[in-house]
């Protein structure tokens, strides 16, 4: 069965809930976009060069123009999957914050997961998914219904500058509403998303939709900008997804 097909059949199959079906089809649609990208990349020839006569085309660029996707992993087996996944060479992100553990003999900084039991990765969803599903410590892939739900790109890239940025991040509970607010200086500069207060300091809240999961990080007052104090839509409370 083609993907057209594939795409036509649940459309047909969906009929009777016009909202999932319309969702389906918007993120297949989406994807066969990307597919028809590649395919047409690759009949330029099979190797490509750009204007300094490098090499303009690999497999990791391939996969960069698909979206992320949130993989549930079993317990305590996140960084397994994560370098599996690498060695398969896949993009993958695992979002890591630091504890310290007490041992009955000292005290040590360890990085652990900010969403235990899940984490990102690129790939095609409407090509064999095996090669995915198989990993050490994969599960599910985190989807409504059948069909794999990307994550939102600009949450992704929020949670890289986060857990790069050197600032002290951490779990939080899921915040929709709130003081939606941006950051105009220092090295979380161009984001946005909800301010809370605890002990006295400011925390800017980015939240990952799809998960209903969130990570707080510390910022200085000064460097906020307040936007609104209403509920963001793209963050208003969803039903959980569903996983394949």
């Amino acid at each position: 069965m083609t993907h057209l097909s594939r795409l036509t059949t649940r459309s047909t199959a969906n009929q009777a809930n016009p909202d999932n079906c319309y969702s389906q089809l918007t993120v297949e649609i989406k994807l066969l976009s990307a597919r028809c990208k590649v395919f047409h990349l690759l009949q330029q020839g099979p190797v490509l060069r750009d204007s300094n006569g490098g090499s303009l085309l690999n497999f990791q660029e391939i996969v960069r123009m698909f979206g992320w996707y949130a993989l549930q992993v079993r317990a305590g087996m996140e960084k397994i999957a994560s370098a599996a996944l690498g060695g398969k060479g896949y993009e993958d992100f695992l979002p890591l914050y630091a504890v310290q553990r007490r041992w009955s003999d000292r005290v040590k900084e360890v990085e652990v997961p900010i969403f235990p039991g899940y984490l990102f990765c690129r790939f095609d969803p409407l090509d064999r998914l095996v090669p995915v599903l198989t990993t050490p410590g994969v599960s599910r892939i985190v989807s409504a219904g059948r069909t794999p739900i990307p994550v939102v790109e600009e949450e992704i890239e929020a949670l890289h500058r986060i857990v790069h940025s050197g600032l002290v991040a951490e779990p939080w509970p899921f915040l929709s509403a709130g003081c939606h607010i941006a950051i105009d200086r220092g090295p979380l500069a161009g984001l946005d998303g909800v301010l809370t207060r605890l002990d006295g300091g400011h925390r800017l809240v980015v939240s990952v939709s799809l998960l209903q999961r969130s990570v707080a990080v510390q910022v200085d007052r000064a460097w906020v900008r307040e936007i609104s104090n209403t509920a963001r839509p793209d963050l208003l409370s969803k039903a959980p997804a569903f996983a394949i």
